[in-house]
């Protein structure tokens, strides 16, 4: 497995895991807001990890989109 693998595996289950996570801390807020979650310095850490990993898979996502539209639009015009 290349590092570029790697990476975009963990970016994409981080993204996954953290976002699960958040949904989880967001809904024990709401039943308990003394326990503060997200607001505390480590729910601002992971919210901004969570962040940049959705970010890097965002845009993974639509540079993949893009290649491929452009692949497909130089078949379609391409001269015999």
């Amino acid at each position: 497995m290349s590092k570029k693998e790697l990476f975009d595996i963990v970016t994409t289950h981080g993204s996954i895991v953290l976002g699960i996570v958040f949904l989880v801390l967001v809904r024990l807020d709401m039943i308990n807001p003394a326990m503060n979650f997200v607001s505390s310095s480590e729910g601002q850490f992971l919210l901004t990890i969570f962040c940049i990993f959705a970010l890097i898979t965002s845009v993974k996502n639509a540079a993949g989109i893009h290649k491929q539209r452009l692949k497909n639009w130089k078949e379609k015009n391409r001269k015999p």
